[in-house]
């Protein structure tokens, strides 16, 4: 009964985070206007990817407090914590500096500078307080984690629904959007204020070095994933007209809805690939084949339902036959989701069995490589989409080939 609850609870928020979305897409779009909206959208993709900062020394939170708590060492839980706390408190001050930098003196647009500069702050707050979410997971504490998470939510829903209801103005919907990204952090604040407080005194310059040496390679394959997708979305919605971008804002929710959903179960997996392959010397990769038939068998299903119907879906939605995508576009955007989904399905495998490193190194080169291309010489939504499937698709080889080539594993 214990495992079934912590697996509603894990499972309950993204539920909540995708039911809030689709209900306040509607009323952001209507409210402020698809040209503010999309500037809202590609802001908030933009600064997402200061997130991939947050994974790396707060897995490693969850993967060594564990042993610490069950072993009654407080001081070396002190250490760890301390360790961490301070390694992300330096981090969001430099956020919040380079990010201000660049707000005033080379933003221009008054929409575009407000919403950086909004943002720039609750990712300072998110960073600076994010080990927190670590500690509580370190304890499995996850049903206390989706209770905090969702009644942020819902708090935000509320507070959204009266400033589009009627105060009917961008600045107002442009900070409350970051309520999720502040309020879990503050709740969970609240939570362990009766926790023994961090101090520098007990930073440890060994722990630090440990810590980024267990992380750097899962930081390097999700900040290629975050910087192929989000930045190939911001050059798309720059280049398009104001009524496509915002179709392809509304598409790409539709898409990344189920490849967000298929990941989360995904990483699921991780512990019975791991617990397969500690107990064999050759380790029989039939379970991941039948992973990889059902993803291939859900995606196509999926997206060509989607494919078809996709004006029908977002005019109920929005209430608007204005803002369509292009066909091509909206193609090569599913292709793009189902290689991602199963370059991340190997990725998992990899991760598993020890041999995920060079890879995430690899994809993390080809999606910064990629992304520059992109920046100086592709100005055709078309083109970036190819160019972000070809990556796709390379990372997906380059997996299989490692996996082909690791001794511990058979075809």
């Amino acid at each position: 009964m214990t495992l079934i609850r912590k697996a509603v609870a894990n499972g309950l928020l993204p539920g909540v985070k995708i039911i809030v979305a689709f209900y306040l897409t509607r009323l952001i779009l209507n409210s402020i206007g698809p040209v503010n909206f999309n500037v809202l959208k590609e802001v908030m993709a933009l600064l997402s990817m200061t997130w991939v900062l947050q994974l790396g020394l707060n897995s490693y939170l969850t993967r060594r407090l564990p042993s610490l708590f069950k072993n009654g060492d407080e001081r070396g839980q002190r250490e760890i914590v301390s360790t961490v706390a301070f390694f992300y408190k330096s981090l969001a001050v430099l956020i919040l500096l380079f990010g201000t930098v660049c707000v005033l003196f080379y933003v221009d647009d008054q929409n575009y500078k407000y919403a950086y500069f909004v943002c720039v702050v609750a990712y300072f707050f998110s960073t600076a307080l994010s080990h927190q979410k670590a500690v509580l997971s370190s304890r499995q504490d996850f049903e206390l984690i989706a209770k905090l998470e969702i009644s942020s939510y819902l708090i935000f829903a509320a507070a959204m629904y009266v400033v589009c209801s009627y105060y009917d103005d961008y600045r107002y919907v442009f900070a409350i959007s970051v309520v999720p990204i502040i309020l879990p952090q503050l709740f969970m604040l609240v939570t362990l204020r009766k926790e023994a407080p961090v101090s520098m005194k007990l930073f440890s310059l060994s722990i630090l070095k440990d810590s980024i040496k267990y992380s750097y390679a899962n930081v390097l394959f999700t900040g290629a994933v975050l910087l192929i997708t989000q930045m190939s979305f911001v050059f798309i919605v720059r280049i398009l007209d104001t009524n496509q971008a915002t179709g392809y804002v509304l598409a790409y929710q539709l898409i990344t809805v189920y490849s967000s959903v298929v990941v989360l179960m995904l990483a699921t997996l991780k512990p019975e690939y791991s617990k397969v392959y500690d107990s064999r010397e050759i380790l029989d990769n039939t379970i991941k084949k039948n992973v990889t038939i059902a993803l291939l068998v859900l995606s196509l299903t999926y997206y060509s339902l989607l494919f078809a119907f996709i004006d029908d879906v977002i005019l109920l939605w929005i209430g608007s036959d204005k803002y369509s995508v292009g066909r091509a576009e909206l193609a090569l955007l599913m292709i793009y989701n189902i290689l991602y989904v199963m370059v991340y399905s190997e990725y998992i495998y990899l991760s598993s069995v020890d041999r995920h490193r060079h890879f995430g190194l690899g994809f993390f080169v080809l999606s910064v490589a990629a992304s520059a291309f992109i920046l100086l010489f592709v100005k055709d939504a078309k083109h970036i989409l190819i160019l972000v499937d070809i990556v796709a698709f390379s990372a997906l080889m380059g997996a299989r080939v490692v996996i082909k080539n690791s001794k511990k594993v058979v075809a």
